[in-house]
C-alpha cells in the first residue's frame, strides 16, 4: 500500500468548519492555552468525519485545566505532564 504524508499548518477552527473528503490517520491539537480553541477544535473533528478508523489524536493544554469534554468514543491511549502542560494520546 502507498504511504504518504500531509502536514497542514493552518487555522485548525477554518480548516475543521471547511468541508473535506480526506480522511486522517493523526491529528495534534496544541492551541495557546489562554484560548478556548481547544474544545472547539475537539467538536469540530469530531463532527467532520474527517478520521479514519484506529486514528490517533495528540492533544495539549495547561496542566490545571480540566474542563475540557471529549468524545465517548476517543479511548485514551497514553497521558503525561511535562511541565505547565498535560498532554494526551487518543485512539479512536
Amino acid at each position: 500500500a502507498a504511504q504518504s504524508a500531509k502536514v497542514s499548518t493552518v487555522d485548525a477552527i477554518s480548516f475543521l468548519r471547511a468541508p473535506t473528503a480526506e480522511t486522517y490517520d493523526l491529528v495534534f491539537l496544541d492551541p495557546p492555552f489562554e484560548s478556548e480553541l481547544l474544545q472547539a477544535a475537539v467538536d469540530l473533528l469530531d463532527a467532520s468525519g474527517c478520521l479514519n478508523r484506529g486514528a490517533l489524536i495528540y492533544l495539549e493544554q495547561r496542566a490545571k485545566d480540566t474542563s475540557l469534554s471529549l468524545p465517548a468514543h476517543w479511548a485514551l491511549h497514553r497521558t503525561g505532564k511535562a511541565g505547565q502542560s498535560r498532554y494526551h494520546l487518543y485512539r479512536i
